[in-house]
């Protein structure tokens, strides 16, 4: 039985752990990260104002695999730049057929006139709208272009494909079928 008693003692011993309770110095952990951030230097951002993207794509100086990512962001922000002059040559045209209309159409009546002021109203209220809407896809479109993120571009063009996609499907559901 002694011999029993030797083993589970030595059982005991070998499972007993110390625990040591030690306190942080915050002053020289706030040193340590302030000569961590010393040592780190910026590096300079290569110039990519020298060669375009398709002077890059077409000698192959574009690393392998990213390619593909960024023919779609040059895309996508060709998709966004042209939307933009779409959006802003389309209320020139929605306000040009206005001022004609108003022209055109006199102010003797009282409707004519409520007409006219219905139009203008529509018109210059409209205009801040659309601006803001054209700011925000030019800024959209710069965006694109800059982005470097795989991931990110995909994904991007996916929900941009999937939002035209809504568009079509909807215009097609209320035109009709013949």
């Amino acid at each position: 039985m002694s011999k029993n008693n030797k083993n589970k003692n030595k059982q005991q011993n070998n499972n007993s752990q110390k625990i040591v309770v030690q306190e942080f110095d915050y002053d020289k952990l706030a040193e340590a990260i302030i000569k961590a951030q010393k040592k780190v230097e910026i590096v300079p951002q290569e110039d990519d104002d020298e060669e375009t993207f398709v002077e890059k794509a077409v000698t192959g100086k574009i690393q392998q695999g990213k390619l593909f990512p960024q023919s779609l962001s040059k895309l996508m922000q060709a998709f966004f730049y042209v939307l933009a002059v779409a959006i802003a040559l389309s209320m020139l045209l929605v306000i040009a057929l206005i001022v004609i209309g108003i022209i055109n159409t006199g102010w003797s009546d009282i409707e004519v006139v409520f007409t006219n002021i219905y139009l203008i109203a529509i018109a210059v209220l409209s205009v801040p709208i659309v601006s803001v809407a054209v700011v925000i896809m030019f800024k959209i479109a710069k965006e694109l272009g800059a982005e470097k993120d795989k991931n990110y571009i995909i994904s991007s063009f996916s929900s941009v494909v999937s939002f035209v996609a809504l568009i079509v499907a909807l215009i097609a559901l209320f035109k009709g079928v013949g």
